[in-house]
């Protein structure tokens, strides 16, 4: 590889990172969204069926889920809300999963593309 080779690359890795971050720009808000108000949901259900206790306990579950990101945060409190409480359909956990799982793909591909463009 000549060096005149180099700079086409790193333009056109580039440019696959940003049609990457075009095409999949919206995964971020729909998890923030979706993830902050299902947990707010699921501490409202801990706090009617148990009390204080149990929504300060699933706070703390969830703040330490949210450390890895909105979407197994939205994953966690998806699955709670309707396997647990029962109080929504199987859609819920199972576009939760999704999103979970493109944000992951996208993730991995955009630092697969930071990793060639350092050399590393």
């Amino acid at each position: 590889m000549t060096s005149q080779n180099q700079p086409d690359e790193a333009s056109a890795l580039i440019s696959r990172a940003m049609t990457l971050q075009k095409r999949f720009g919206w995964l971020n808000p729909i998890c923030a969204v979706c993830g902050l108000l299902t947990s707010l949901w699921l501490l409202y259900l801990m706090y009617d069926r148990g009390g204080i206790m149990w929504s300060v306990l699933w706070f703390f579950l969830l703040s330490a889920a949210y450390k890895f990101g909105p979407a197994p945060m939205f994953a966690l409190a998806a699955s709670i809300v309707c396997f647990w409480a029962g109080s929504v359909g199987v859609w819920l956990p199972i576009f939760a999963y999704a999103i979970a799982a493109l944000s992951l793909l996208v993730s991995l591909r955009l630092s697969k593309i930071a990793k060639s463009l350092t050399g590393r």
